[in-house]
């Protein structure tokens, strides 16, 4: 009606709700100040006041690219059609047309990464732009992450709410993602109960740190999104390619020498090599260089601690494959997410295969309390599975003796 955008959308207008309150949430489209030059990126203004939202083309101004005669939330299809108009500015050249927004801000490039194989890229399953970010303009949540309406989440709530309890409405039991992460973290973490490591660490647990409560012990602060890239995840990458650019290496390019070195195992150590990535906080008590026990500081493949020179009368169990002189995947040992044992600990140790399973030692199979001298709870028969001829409960526990970064 020929008035300021913001301004008659700052209240009701008809059936319309206020919109440019939006623009003031946890996050949000235009960082700063949203202009009416703002609103005319997207919108395509010609039959203003129709009864239409009608999107224009952000490369081509002026070009209707989409009208929305229906609400993506109760039309799969319009839904699906929004995906097309989102990456025409989320792509490797922005909005050549239209120009950013005011606030000169690149917009972040998911095409390039959002293909057919992503495993979120499935309209059929919940798996369009607007299933995760409803709102176009702000949402209450980080990230613009759905419901955008969401109550009691501002920008200074606990991340575990805003972030990972989002995933997990999916990767639960009930989330129809296949895989229950959600009932992993809801586990009671279990710690330590006396020092572990060259640096006498008390605060290791059974997962990596993504609750509050239990970063606030730590000190470390991890998220999903420091693992898993939610655009570009697939079936057969299901983690960021490269999770610290900085540090020269990149995991799949072998540069781990010895046999066992696949590249999760090069992923992981990516982070376990003293340093951390962007995406990271480091935690109070330093962890273990697991790469220099691993590789050595000449990077010839003989550790610091001996891993791999053999010689330690290791006294394997034979017949799965496992042998001295080898690397042992990291993910053969540990669960990445949580486990029921210290240190990720799986619950089921594999022959070198991963085939078939190597039969426990005793039960319960744990490592729940390195503080007794009792092998069902501080890691004997954990170890024993493999490591055939240990002390049994010679000692406290296996690792008050060797522990990654020194043999003895």
């Amino acid at each position: 009606a020929g008035g300021s955008c913001t301004g008659c959308h700052a209240s009701q207008q008809g059936p319309r709700r206020p919109v440019t309150p939006d623009f003031g949430r946890s996050s949000h489209h235009v960082q700063g100040s949203v202009t009416d030059t703002d609103c005319v990126v997207c919108h395509e203004m010609t039959q203003h006041q129709a009864g239409v939202v009608r999107l224009q083309d952000p490369d081509d101004s002026g070009t209707l690219l989409l009208a929305l005669t229906l609400h993506p939330d109760d039309d799969p299809p319009t839904a699906e059609a929004l995906e097309g108009f989102c990456l025409a500015c989320h792509d490797s050249d922005g909005p050549t047309s239209t120009g950013l927004f005011s606030d000169g801000i690149t917009p972040p490039d998911v095409d390039s990464v959002w293909t057919a194989s992503s495993s979120h890229n499935d309209p059929t399953n919940n798996g369009t732009c607007w299933d995760c970010h409803d709102q176009g303009h702000g949402s209450n949540k980080l990230f613009l992450l759905e419901p955008w309406d969401a109550t009691n989440d501002g920008p200074t709530d606990d991340p575990w709410r805003q972030e990972e309890q989002f995933c997990f409405q999916c990767h639960s039991a009930t989330g129809g993602a296949g895989s229950d992460i959600a009932g992993l973290f809801d586990l009671t973490p279990i710690w330590v109960t006396a020092v572990v490591g060259d640096f006498d660490n008390v605060d290791l647990n059974d997962r990596h740190d993504v609750q509050a409560s239990v970063q606030a012990r730590s000190g470390a602060v991890i998220e999903c999104s420091s693992c898993h890239d939610p655009h570009a995840a697939s079936a057969t990458l299901k983690v960021i390619a490269d999770p610290d650019p900085t540090d020269g290496r990149v995991p799949g390019s072998g540069f781990l020498p010895q046999p066992g070195g696949d590249f999760m195992t090069e992923w992981c150590l990516d982070c376990h090599d003293g340093t951390y990535s962007a995406h990271v906080t480091a935690p109070t008590t330093q962890l273990q260089d697991v790469y220099l026990t691993v590789v050595g500081s000449d990077g010839a493949g003989k550790g610091a601690d001996g891993m791999g020179m053999g010689g330690g009368n290791a006294t394997l169990r034979s017949g799965f494959g496992w042998g001295e002189d080898m690397i042992v995947p990291c993910l053969s040992c540990h669960n990445p997410h949580v486990s029921t044992n210290f240190f990720h600990a799986v619950d089921t140790v594999y022959s070198f295969d991963g085939s078939t399973p190597v039969p426990a030692d005793g039960s319960p199979f744990a490592i729940t309390d390195n503080n007794i001298q009792d092998a069902t709870v501080n890691g004997y028969n954990w170890c024993n599975t493999c490591h055939t001829g240990s002390m049994g409960s010679g000692k406290d526990n296996c690792f008050e003796c060797h522990y990654h970064g020194t043999r003895w």
